[in-house]
């Protein structure tokens, strides 16, 4: 036992490209080949630093990563929401009045009942990525020579003290940001987007989100009169968060003006600027003292493709019959009868509250489909882990067993389910989150 922690202690320092990662709950890692995960939740952990396989318990184990993220495998073009909020990748083959029948690469052929589903988003298409990293630090520029703050080692950008770093992306006009922020201490931390990246003190039109002891805000810089402008304020402060670290992912549409927020995969707020700024840069910037260290991991830029997020905007109504969003916000309520496949193409038909007849919708013209439900209750999840899949899928799991290929998981409402390993990016532990205050603009 001696060595292991012996062993445990060095390899929370060193990282293995393309190598899974394990993540204990007081903070250790260990990096390696995962092997195997059996029945009783033994974990077999092959690394170059121990002559024999390592065997772990699950009970200690706070996530697993299973070293997948830099496959570039394109997605399936829709998504079913569950009524427990979990998300699956899909191809929807076909619904009747009992079940939809969907296939997926990650998790094959399912039957799901109607009842457990809350809805269906269609025009899911891959994005273009524009950076995914960090992956070392002279992909980073400074203007101060504050660049001496930050170093970056086994994929990650930390900076102890104050300092600015910066990069040109090129942003598209329509993008998401997504990245992982973790603290020691008290963080103050700022990051620039939509920035020209001219130096800070000068008048120009950017974005930039704030996160410190007060909580997180989003301003917007303008040359204009009214120089700062609060776009949201959101009332979660450091303390909030377990584990201190959080996921932050922001979706801007500068073509209608839009903003986006997701803290910890969940939608935070939907905001409104009429007149987004036009940079392509983003800046990190750590204002905390040298005794507070931060660190920014999984940075993932992408082009957003809005045109099919727009309409997922639509509130799902009271839930007491199926709702059909059409791809141009159009509305219609009634009952979705059945999907099909007619002449080489799918087929909703749909009884809508408006007339006697059905009505035959192509997929091309549909872009969510709200399930009727009996309760506005979600079952809670079951204590266990959850699954985040490629395709920004995630799934709970109450047991699971793999090997290097598959993992055989028991889903809370859809039971036994076989998934392509290759799918799979994270396995975290379930824990109660901290009671949370939200004000939104």
């Amino acid at each position: 036992m001696q060595n292991f922690n012996h062993a445990l202690c060095y390899l929370s320092f060193v990282a293995l490209t393309g190598a899974a990662e394990i993540s204990f709950s007081d903070d250790n890692k260990i990096t390696g080949d995962l092997m195997a995960m059996d029945e009783n939740g033994s974990i077999t952990l092959s690394t170059t630093y121990a002559e024999q396989p390592l065997k772990i318990h699950a009970n200690k184990v706070q996530k697993i990563d299973f070293g997948n993220a830099d496959d570039t495998a394109e997605a399936p073009p829709q998504s079913i929401t569950l009524i427990n909020g979990d998300t699956l990748p899909v191809i929807v083959k076909s619904l009747d009045d009992h079940e939809l029948l969907v296939t997926s690469p990650i998790l094959g052929d399912l039957r799901i009942s109607r009842d457990q589903i809350d809805s269906l988003q269609n025009g899911l298409f891959a994005q273009k990525n524009i950076y995914r990293g960090p992956k070392e630090l002279s992909e980073w520029q400074s203007t101060n020579d504050q660049i001496m703050t930050w170093k970056c080692e086994e994929n990650k950008l930390t900076a102890v003290g104050m300092g600015s770093i910066q990069k040109e992306l090129k942003l598209p006009e329509n993008y998401s940001i997504k990245f992982k922020l973790n603290w020691k201490f008290n963080p103050n931390f700022k990051f620039n987007f939509s920035d020209p990246l001219t130096p800070e003190n000068d008048p120009a039109d950017r974005y930039y989100l704030q996160f410190g002891r007060a909580g997180m805000e989003i301003k917007r810089v303008s040359t204009g009169n009214a120089r700062f402008s609060t776009i949201a304020m959101i009332n979660r402060t450091p303390d909030m968060f377990e584990n201190n670290e959080v996921l932050v992912e922001i979706r801007v549409n500068r073509k209608n003006g839009r903003l986006e927020l997701y803290i910890n995969s969940e939608l935070e707020g939907r905001y409104l600027d009429k007149n987004p700024p036009k940079g392509t840069g983003v800046i990190l910037t750590s204002l905390s003292r040298s005794e507070t260290e931060l660190t920014i991991s999984e940075i993932e830029i992408n082009e957003w493709n809005s045109g099919a997020s727009a309409p997922r905007s639509e509130d799902r109504g009271e839930g007491k019959e199926d709702a059909v969003i059409g791809r141009n916000s159009e509305r219609f309520g009634g009952k979705l009868i059945s999907i099909n496949e007619i002449n080489e193409q799918k087929i909703y038909r749909f009884k809508s509250n408006f007339q006697e007849e059905p009505i035959d919708l192509p997929e091309t013209e549909v872009s969510t489909i709200y399930f009727s439900r009996s309760g506005d209750i979600k079952p809670q999840n079951a204590d266990g882990f959850l699954l985040s899949l490629k395709g920004r899928g995630s799934l709970s799991v109450t047991k699971t067993i793999f090997n290097e290929n598959s993992l055989k998981i028991t889903h809370p409402m859809l039971g036994d389910i076989n998934i392509d390993r290759a799918g799979v990016l994270q396995m975290q532990r379930r824990s109660a989150s901290k009671e949370k205050t939200v004000s939104k603009p």
